[in-house]
């Protein structure tokens, strides 16, 4: 197994400016972070540890992404921090529809295709600055345009991207 950005074997150190790397201090990406806690530690060597889909157990499932508000309704308050794959979750998603009607204030297939688009492209982006931050502020509108108006939990914060965060 090779680190999909910089290519180093496993156990080998990342390459200077490689963005998968971490800090040894804080666990941050390391790249152009500067934390008071690694001074005088050893650089982080790669390794993998896969993902695995906590349904099915698919090894490195593809990551995708949803609204919050529709993650939440779907997914189990205690399997909301776990790693689903996309068929599974698609299966959930059939199996709770099937024996329980769709709520009017859970945004529409056409609305979760397109902040999945929206998603993807950020997902996929490897833009720096402002592209990214339009990006970024993009998918907080979609976030917003369908978290307060519909959801009875008008508190809860923005964890689509965490929760669907990049491979390492």
């Amino acid at each position: 197994m090779r680190c999909h950005n910089c290519g180093v074997p496993e156990g080998q150190e990342h390459r200077a400016g490689c963005p998968v790397e971490v800090c040894p201090g804080c666990g941050a990406q390391a790249v152009g972070h500067r934390c008071r806690r690694a001074a005088g530690l050893l650089r982080v060597p790669f390794l993998h540890f896969p993902s695995v889909c906590a349904r099915c157990g698919a090894i490195d499932p593809p990551w995708f992404g949803v609204p919050d508000v529709v993650w939440t309704y779907y997914v189990a308050p205690f399997e909301r921090e776990e790693i689903v794959c996309e068929p599974c979750f698609k299966t959930i998603v059939r199996l709770i529809d099937r024996y329980r009607p769709r709520p009017d204030w859970l945004p529409t297939k056409a609305e979760i295709a397109t902040y999945r688009a929206v998603w993807s492209r950020f997902h996929r982006s490897s833009l720096r600055g402002p592209q990214r931050r339009r990006l970024a502020a993009e998918l907080d509108a979609l976030e917003a345009a369908y978290s307060p108006r519909r959801s009875a939990d008008k508190t809860h914060k923005s964890t689509a991207r965490r929760r669907t965060s990049e491979r390492v």
